[in-house]
């Protein structure tokens, strides 16, 4: 029986593979039906005109679908591009303005200090808040220029007194030359447009140092000014992409966009697939039966130009035959089996059944001569009793006596 079983689940796991074959030989002729019929130059009327139709238009949405897909992937893969090298760019952006900070103070300070007559132009927007700091470090100036007289003829003790407000007032010129930096890094954008620091620059008494510093201050603002270019350009392509994305769908989620066309993909190929092989079994019907044989008055040079595709499906078709008689050969000797064990377990039901029969019979039997003799001992009993009452009652009494007093 178990052997059966492995036999019958081995067959049709043959026959699955078969009509696996078989569903694709279908498809394949299909197709070639479908692709045959669709030529402008074929006179071939199979399939129907309607088929054809409907099958281009699966095919043409199927086609839109797949290039739906490759264009979120490439929209979206040039997107997430255009964020890294924006980021990338902006990094590079920062680490210029970093550099320019460190440069640009240096720079205006010098230029300031050293060419201030020659850039009237490029200083007037500061004077107003640059002159009141000057004052403030003259004043230092001069109060340490006295401070320092007075250490000079002052005592051990008293110089020391004096070095503390030497100190305290060279920290308010460092103070207010900060200050002043800062009013110039903060006040002047127009570095590398200025003509009046040009001239400077291109001035041969000009210290090299300062030449030095304005160009890499004019590379840099350059840099700037070319990464925001780039940035302009990358968010500009960005917009258009997210464009392309919204027109497909694809803006917000592009990846549960692209699942949605791949799962209707897959009921287009369902739907085509049944097409296909709806077309190429009515064709082969007309040609074989069910099993793969001729069917009546068709012979082999009948089967014309697809005769090929026809004999592959011949062949599945005896295939497949074949191991559905031999499954239905095996199915029926294991129900033979079957009702051979159901007859194996009835006859042993009737053994038992027998068996119990008889040996309740012997019982009853047994049971029947047991009572007759209870009744005959009750009889001899009974008189025995009669007798005994006889000797130790008088008449009267035997006559009050009943069953349950006596």
């Amino acid at each position: 029986m178990k052997d059966i079983t492995k036999t019958i689940s081995a067959l049709k796991k043959e026959l699955n593979e078969v009509n696996l074959e078989l569903a694709d030989s279908y498809k394949v002729l299909g197709n070639k039906l479908m692709l045959d019929a669709a030529d402008p130059a074929s006179e071939k009327s199979i399939p129907s005109k309607n088929e054809l139709i409907s099958w281009q238009r699966l095919r043409d949405e199927r086609s839109f679908c797949t290039n739906s897909i490759l264009e979120i992937k490439n929209n979206s893969a040039r997107f997430a591009e255009i964020e890294k090298f924006k980021a990338q760019i902006k990094n590079g952006k920062n680490s210029s303005i970093k550099k320019i900070a460190e440069i640009k103070g240096s720079f205006l300070t010098k230029l300031y200090k050293d060419f201030f007559p020659n850039c009237p132009a490029l200083f007037s927007s500061v004077t107003d808040k640059t002159h009141p700091v000057e004052a403030v470090i003259d004043e230092a100036n001069t109060a340490i220029a006295s401070l320092e007289q007075q250490k000079a003829e002052a005592n051990f003790f008293s110089r020391l007194g004096l070095s503390g407000k030497i100190t305290a007032q060279k920290s308010k010129i460092k103070n207010a030359e900060k200050s002043i930096t800062s009013i110039l890094e903060k006040n002047i954008t127009d570095i590398q447009s200025s003509e009046e620091i040009k001239a400077v620059i291109q001035s041969e008494n000009t210290d090299k140092n300062l030449k030095t510093e304005y160009e890499e201050l004019t590379s840099l603002y350059n840099s700037l000014s070319d990464s925001d270019n780039r940035i302009k350009m990358l968010e500009e392509e960005g917009e258009f992409i997210n464009s392309k994305l919204a027109e497909l769908d694809a803006k917000k989620n592009p990846s549960k966009r692209i699942n949605t066309i791949t799962n209707r993909i897959k009921e287009l190929d369902s739907v085509i697939d049944s097409v296909l092989q709806r077309t190429a079994l009515n064709y082969t019907n007309a040609f074989y039966t069910e099993e793969g044989s001729f069917i009546s008055d068709v012979k082999e040079e009948n089967l014309g130009v697809y005769h090929e595709y026809l004999k592959r499906i011949s062949v599945n078709r005896k295939r497949a035959a074949q191991i559905k008689y031999n499954i239905e050969y095996c199915e029926t000797l294991q129900d033979i089996k079957t009702e051979e064990t159901r007859i194996e377990n009835l006859n042993r039901i009737i053994k038992n059944s027998e068996a119990a029969i008889e040996e309740a019979n012997r019982k009853i039997t047994d049971s029947k001569t047991a009572i007759l003799n209870a009744e005959n001992k009750i009889t001899d009993l009974t008189a025995a009793a009669n007798e005994l009452f006889k000797k130790f009652s008088n008449k009267d009494a035997a006559e009050n006596c009943d069953e349950e007093t006596c």
